[in-house]
């Protein structure tokens, strides 16, 4: 017994020694030589996926010098009009890689790198990775400016540390930046559940908001007290904050105890990429889409795979049974230490007083969330493959009539309010399609019953067209025939662009989308970078085109093969 023991004491020596990560404080230097203030932390509440660094401020402009936060060389660039936009990656020999994104512009030899490969694969969106020889550099040295490329909804500089052998984003805050927090985190209410069909809150079979009054790290319950029945589930909608800015950010640590019994707990401080969209089962997702508050959960769904959590993922909800109380309280942390603690009881109430019936509807089919799902018949298949619910699931579908130009019915395939976590399938069976018809037709989605789509695209196999999504809602087929349209801004024919810094032209597309450009000069590839949000394309003037006379054309193709042709005669 006595052995036993002793090797179950080395066990868990072992696996806490295991847990107790170690992120060096003092190796990697400050990316910019300003104040560093927070727009966004890592682990943030983002659609769809957690932040996987820091936003820091740069001032509301564009331009700031971003230095190599430690020595090593540049094993990645990516140019991009989405995401991080021109970013660039640093590998340093300690095991860790920086990233830089949303950057304006790169030093002077890393741009002419990048410009070189640009022109060699006639493509602005490019990736590369230089051998380890290339582009090395030292810890200050400048790399890059900051900028607001990519989906930045505004100039920032977006920073991170990752683990080089995984690519996992780690929690930057833990790596001794100097940003300076002694902000307690904020408890702005909290949600209970009723978990099963037996069980209630306050008297009612559906989930319970509760106010919540306080300041400064201590917080309590408006009216002090809930009554319960049956298993209970908690949440908590709670911000942080950081010295000198009002920007709201994530928390770090959350803890949930009942009686003093710990019943649940995670830490934010390295979450997978391929782990992050999981962040819709941490969530109350539904009310998210509904009022955009972030609930926290305090309980896992069964297919909730993060790896943040510190107590049994099947701890979290509590039974109480009649007669009973429990003394609940909640411990907010964030990477800086700085808590709040919000107290309340939980009291039993007879489940014979609850003054709602629950009614399911007849209609729905139960989805397991482990098994294969699928929907066959009325021309439309939809296949839902293992654990891509987080839970089970009372489906729901219907099939409309066609509305706002679809030429199919519209089939509404559950609701916006239920997540996916990776691609069903959907095919929609269309007989007598010409060639034509076909190739200007795609699958469209809508969630406010046709009055806006949005393209999911498609492929055709003899009569079905398929495609992919990872979003519940309303599909249909249309027809795009409509081709993007080219607005030239400062460039007409006869345009004198002597002394201009750019050629800028707008172009747009009503439906599927603009899936390819490209600008020549004397029938010659030109660069034009690509700026989504703004539907804009720039050529910046670099000695490419030289001075006297020259013809443009710039050409637009959207998702369905729609095509718009510019030609412009300009001086330089």
């Amino acid at each position: 017994m006595r052995l036993i023991i002793f090797l179950f004491l080395i066990a868990f020596s072992l696996i806490s020694l295991a847990q107790d990560k170690h992120y060096p404080k003092d190796y990697f230097k400050a990316p910019m030589d300003i104040p560093l203030f927070m727009s966004g932390n890592y682990g943030e509440i983002r659609s769809n996926h957690f932040h996987g660094g820091v936003d820091l401020k740069t001032q509301g402009r564009e331009g700031i010098a971003i230095n190599a936060a430690a020595d090593g060389f540049v094993s990645r660039i990516k140019i991009s009009p989405f995401g991080y936009g021109k970013a660039i990656y640093v590998t340093h020999p300690n095991g860790y890689t920086t990233v830089y994104g949303h950057i304006q512009k790169f030093s002077e030899t890393i741009e002419a790198y990048i410009k070189k490969a640009q022109y060699q694969k006639e493509s602005f969106s490019i990736e590369l990775f230089p051998m380890s020889s290339e582009l090395k550099v030292k810890q200050g040295e400048l790399i890059a400016y900051s900028g607001n490329t990519g989906g930045s909804g505004g100039p920032h500089l977006h920073f991170e540390i990752r683990d080089s052998r995984t690519e996992t984003p780690l929690n930057v805050l833990l790596f001794g930046l100097d940003i300076k927090d002694e902000i307690k985190p904020i408890i702005k209410s909290i949600m209970v559940y009723p978990m099963d069909d037996t069980s209630t809150v306050n008297g009612k079979f559906t989930k319970q908001r509760f106010k919540v009054t306080g300041s400064n790290g201590n917080y309590t319950l408006v009216g002090n007290s809930i009554k319960g029945y049956g298993k209970i589930g908690f949440a908590i909608e709670t911000i942080d904050q950081a010295n000198g800015v009002s920007n709201r950010i994530g928390n770090f640590q959350i803890n949930l105890r009942a009686d003093d019994e710990l019943i649940y707990a995670h830490e934010i401080d390295e979450i997978p990429f391929n782990k992050s969209r999981f962040i819709n089962s941490y969530i109350d997702y539904e009310e998210k889409v509904k009022t955009g508050r972030r609930y926290e959960l305090s309980y896992v769904l069964p297919n909730n795979q993060l790896p943040i959590y510190k107590t049994p993922k099947t701890s979290g909800p509590i039974t109480l049974a009649k007669d009973g109380k429990k003394k609940m309280s909640y411990e907010i942390i964030d990477v800086y230490g700085n808590t709040s603690r919000l107290a309340f009881d939980l009291i039993s109430s007879n489940q014979e007083e609850a003054r709602q019936i629950m009614v399911k509807s007849k209609d729905n089919r139960l989805f397991k969330y482990n098994r294969r799902n699928v929907i066959l018949e009325d021309d439309i298949l939809v296949n839902i493959p293992p654990f891509f619910l987080y839970e089970d699931l009372e489906f729901e579908f219907s099939r409309g009539d066609a509305v706002n130009g679809c030429i199919s019915p519209l089939y509404n395939l559950h609701n916006k309010y239920t997540p996916l976590q990776s691609y069903m399938n959907v095919s929609i069976k269309l007989e007598g399609l010409s060639a034509y018809d076909k190739e200007k037709s795609l699958i469209v989605s809508t969630t406010n019953s046709g009055r806006s789509f949005s393209a999911e695209g498609g492929r055709w196999d003899n009569d079905n067209i398929s495609v992919r999504s990872r979003t519940f809602g309303g599909y249909c087929v249309k027809m795009d025939t409509t081709p993007p349209e080219i607005t030239p801004i400062n460039i007409f024919n006869g345009a004198n662009l002597n002394g201009k810094w750019s050629i800028m032209i707008k172009a747009t597309d009503n439906l599927s989308g603009i899936n390819f450009y490209r600008g020549e000069v004397d029938d010659k590839w030109i660069l034009f970078e690509y700026d989504y949000k703004k539907n804009l394309f720039f050529h910046y003037f670099d000695g490419t085109i030289t001075s006297g006379k020259h013809n443009l054309t710039f050409q637009v193709i959207d998702g369905n093969s729609n095509e718009s042709k510019i030609n412009v005669t300009f001086n330089k």
